[in-house]
């Protein structure tokens, strides 16, 4: 309906940025962000080239802009304007929510899920931010209730998140039940059963979790469910390999902008694993321009510079 409206009057701005803005919305449920992204960068530009006032727009085109891959700095400043300019709009808080996850802004990554809730009440998507970001604030009893809210609302993909407390706290039978019916993410509860009793128990072995990934990653339907695989490695604390599929995305798709950073947001939002006192966290922040943005805007909630270079714990 919305292409048909700008066929009809393609000078209409506002259709070509709301183009852009529900694309974003349902990017990682009903499309990847490789085949959203061209489309939101070639809508929001549309928009902007005829209306450059419209402030979500520049932000969507800055987002998905194909040769950005180290702008965060400039990001997070254009995402806080468009928020300035819609505090009511659900989708610019969407995007600041993943955008502050990401720069490790947990505090207000917080906020800004408690906002989506405010906007929609029964908003799984709000329930979830909030609980990523109640978990990377080593809040897990809260993270945890967040997540059944999201479950109880219809977000049945959230079980998996729910199920990885579970196996952090080292309740393995909760987190098998939580997974039991349709598989989430490509896990089902006889796979956590398998991972269970021949890796996470005492003598596991971290070989067979590798092969079992590769049986599985070949097998796997889109990118949720590849992904999905490699939240493996951070329960049993493997960032090494973590971070090689991390690496392995941006060498294939450097621009990938949504895809591999579903990964780094997953990371820190279970601190468990040690994922950002990895060495390789404060390099791709360097990489990617969020070095640039703490510097500018302040210390994140998740590293410091007390005295010479940044920790990251």
């Amino acid at each position: 309906m919305l292409d048909a409206a700008i066929e009809l009057d393609p000078g209409f701005a506002r259709a070509h940025e709301l183009k852009a803005l529900i694309y974003w919305g349902t990017t990682g449920e009903r499309i990847s962000g490789a085949e959203a992204r061209p489309i939101i960068f070639e809508s929001a530009s549309a928009a902007l080239a005829l209306d450059p006032s419209l402030v979500v727009a520049r932000l969507l085109a800055l987002a998905a802009d194909p040769d950005d891959a180290g702008g965060w700095a400039r990001l997070v400043n254009v995402t806080d304007e468009a928020y300035s300019s819609s505090p009511n709009n659900y989708n610019v808080a969407r995007i600041q929510c993943d955008h502050y996850l990401v720069t490790g802004y947990l505090r207000e990554a917080l906020e800004c899920g408690e906002r989506l809730i405010e906007l929609e009440p029964l908003s799984t998507l709000g329930y979830f931010r909030m609980g990523l970001a109640e978990s990377a604030l080593g809040r897990p009893d809260d993270a945890y209730a967040s997540f059944a809210r999201a479950i109880e609302l219809g977000g049945v993909l959230y079980s998996w998140d729910r199920a990885v407390i579970d196996l952090f706290r080292g309740d393995y039978a909760a987190a098998v039940t939580s997974l039991e019916g349709e598989p989430y993410y490509g896990w089902s509860a006889e796979d956590v059963q398998v991972l269970i009793d021949n890796v996470l128990t005492p003598g596991g072995d971290p070989a067979f979790l590798d092969a079992w990934i590769s049986e599985k990653r070949a097998d796997a339907k889109d990118w949720l469910e590849e992904y999905g695989l490699y939240h493996w490695y951070l329960l049993t604390g493997d960032m090494d390999a973590y971070w090689r599929q991390i690496d392995r995305r941006y060498e294939v798709e450097p621009s990938d902008w949504n895809d591999a950073d579903w990964l780094i947001r997953i990371g820190i939002a279970f601190p468990q694993s040690g994922f950002v006192r990895h060495p390789r966290f404060l390099a791709f922040a360097r990489e990617r321009g969020i070095v640039e943005l703490w510097e500018s805007r302040g210390a994140p909630d998740i590293c410091s510079k007390d005295s010479g270079d940044w920790v990251c714990e």
